[in-house]
């Protein structure tokens, strides 16, 4: 019999996080526990990042030093999870649907490991102007006014971040480079696609990497990578948002903010 314990966590997130959307979907698609594993039912906690809170000082000091989201927390874990992977991995240990089928997951994993290797912030934002200003701006005004060296410290580690982002937009040249490896892992999926006849990357059910591919798709053609989708991935991105479990964690939106996406060429 499986276990009547079930283990209550927080999940940190902002609908606007790809990262956050991935991990979200991937519990909307966990299905069932395994059989000798404890259950978890995971509270959402929308944590406002244009607004800064994942930089303030209680956020970093309690939930994620590094000022992002999302993050897995809760009681019996010895500290929370903050990085996409290492939640994805936690999930699939519980629910075994989310694992590829055997003779594939390694594949699925180096899949996995190769998406989020990609660059994602000059992929969403390279078009936007005074892209990370905000941002910047906002470290170094915490910097001067704040008291507390401990948050000092996280805010100027947070800060080069910031630039280091800012940087990997300013020439076409990097955004080209970048955008020829994004092709490149698409093409991998397709071979991938289409040896197992869908509907889902590894056939009839889907796994942490459709959870994770959906999202990063709809995210690409948000900010308009068209060319992305001239063939059987346009199919298979239409057939993952139209989902209940897609249209329970989107609830109609958009995976970039209003305020961008008009900015953005039209298909």
């Amino acid at each position: 019999m499986g276990s009547t314990r079930i283990d209550h966590m927080t999940l940190y997130m902002n609908p606007y996080s790809v990262r956050s959307t991935m991990i979200r979907l991937a519990i909307a698609l966990r299905g069932e526990a395994r059989a000798d594993a404890i259950p978890i039912i995971v509270q959402e906690h929308e944590v406002d990042i244009f607004e800064m809170e994942q930089l303030e000082e209680r956020f970093m000091f309690e939930v994620n030093g590094k000022g992002q989201v999302p993050v897995l927390a809760g009681p019996n874990l010895p500290e929370p999870l903050t990085e996409t992977l290492d939640i994805t991995e936690f999930l699939m240990s519980r629910y075994p649907s989310l694992s590829a089928p055997e003779q594939y997951l390694q594949e699925a994993e180096d899949l996995l490991e190769k998406l989020h290797g990609l660059d994602f912030f000059p992929l969403s934002f390279g078009h936007t102007p005074g892209v990370a200003d905000h941002e910047i701006s906002f470290c170094e005004q915490q910097i001067k006014q704040n008291t507390s060296q401990r948050h000092i410290k996280l805010l100027e580690a947070k800060l080069v971040k910031y630039k280091s982002q800012k940087e990997r937009i300013v020439t076409k040249e990097k955004l080209a480079a970048l955008e020829k490896s994004t092709m490149d892992f698409l093409s991998e999926c397709r071979v991938v696609m289409r040896r197992n006849s869908g509907p889902w990357i590894y056939g009839r059910m889907p796994t942490a990497l459709d959870a994770h591919l959906i999202p990063f798709l709809q995210r690409m053609k948000d900010a308009g990578h068209f060319d992305y989708f001239h063939d059987d991935l346009g199919g298979y991105l239409d057939a993952g948002t139209n989902t209940p479990e897609w249209n329970s964690v989107m609830r109609g939106r958009k995976t970039l903010p209003q305020a961008v996406v008009v900015g953005i060429p039209k298909e």
